[in-house]
Parts: structure tokens; sequence; C-alpha cells
């Protein structure tokens, strides 16, 4: 449909060679393709670059490759945000697996929503209440404006965890409607190195988020640069 708006699927990912199939495969089974694919390796030392690559040469359609020594999560992000070329990225972690539908029904949500600049599953609401009504629990499956993502200065890359929820609140703060989607559209596979299990790495990260949001205005968001 040449009246929709482009979109596309960004993964990012280190060391994922153990789940990093599934989410590949998912995101091949899109019943709406994206038009463009970013994979972004933060500088892994298993096999999944080569898993990505090998995806790339399979695919028939736009897929874009990246490799990075060892940035960080949020710095992968920023990556595949500034290697897209889309109006709308979903953004999704190695161990999820996306729904069939999930391209489709954001697309559909956030066309039915033109003020929407970041939407996303309902999860527990943060103790922001700018975030209450329109909670995130992980990036996973979000949508987002990339140029709207931009403006707001990208994700923080001092931030080892909660990036997902500060980019949120930044946008928000700048005037972007926040919106949750009352589906789950993604699934994702428990293990012992995803962030969640490093409890002390989370109080660390959301305390900072916390220091941030207490102090910020909206004239602290800076554009984060791209090419």
């Amino acid at each position: 449909d040449p009246s929709r708006p482009s979109i596309s699927l960004a993964m990012a990912v280190r060391n994922g060679a153990p789940f990093v199939d599934g989410a590949l495969c998912g995101i091949g089974a899109q019943t709406i393709a994206p038009d463009q694919i970013v994979l972004v390796d933060d500088g892994s030392d298993d096999t999944t670059l080569d898993t990505l690559n090998r995806f790339r040469s399979q695919s028939s359609g736009c897929v874009t490759v990246l490799s990075q020594p060892r940035l960080g999560l949020a710095a992968a992000r920023n990556a595949a945000l500034k290697a897209s070329h889309t109006t709308w990225q979903i953004i999704l972690d190695a161990d999820d697996v996306p729904a069939p539908v999930l391209v489709e029904k954001m697309l559909r949500f956030v066309q039915a929503r033109p003020q929407t600049a970041l939407a996303h599953g309902r999860r527990k609401a943060p103790a922001w209440t700018l975030l209450q009504s329109n909670p995130m629990h992980s990036t996973s499956g979000t949508i987002i404006n990339r140029d709207r993502a931009i403006a707001a200065g990208g994700f923080d890359e001092g931030l080892t965890a909660m990036a997902d929820v500060d980019m949120a609140f930044r946008i928000g703060q700048m005037g972007g409607a926040l919106h949750a989607v009352d589906e789950v559209l993604v699934s994702y596979r428990k293990h012992k190195n995803q962030v969640t299990t490093d409890w002390r790495r989370l109080q660390q990260n959301w305390e900072r988020l916390f220091d941030k949001a207490l102090s910020a205005t909206p004239h602290d968001v800076a554009p984060m640069e791209h090419g």
C-alpha cells in the first residue's frame, strides 16, 4: 500500500546465538513485510554476526547489518535509528519472538492516531505520572517515530538499562503522544543473561533515571546527531 507510512524493524544484539534464530524467523514471517530490517551486532564473540549476515543473504527485502565494538545496547539502538530511512521503527531484542501480525497491528494503530510518537504494549506503570497511563516494561515491540526519537536525543548511551523508559520520558516531555496497545504482540524467552536478572544494575539505572526526570526541563533535550 503506497499510502501507508514506511516502517522498519530494528534489533540490537550481543551474543544472542542461543535465541537470535527465533527472533529472525518471527521477523521474516510478518503479514506485512517491513520496508527495512536493521540488525546491529554489539561486539558479539559467538556466532551471532554470522547468523545476521546469513539472514541478510537469504532475505529478499532490504536488510542492513551493522557490526560495532562493544558500545552497549543504547549505542546499538542509536546506530539502528541512524541507519534506518523509515518514518516508524519497531524495536526488538534477540530473545523476543514477534507475532506475525506485529508490524500490521502497530502500523494500523499509529495510522489511526496521527499524533503518536511512541506506542507500546500495556505493562505495569512506572512511578512517573507521565507514563502511568502509557506504561513500558521493556522496549520489545515498541513502535517509535524515528524523527521524534532523534529529536529527543536518541537513547542515552550512559544508561546500561532503562534507556527505553528514559527515551519515552523525553519524547513525552517534548509533547509527543505516548500510547499503550492492549494486546501482546511479542513474547520473550527467559535466560540468565537478561538485564532484569541483575537487580543492582537495575537499581543504579533507575536512580539515574529519577535524577534525570526530576531535574530535566524541555530545554535539556538535544537532538541526536545523524547523517
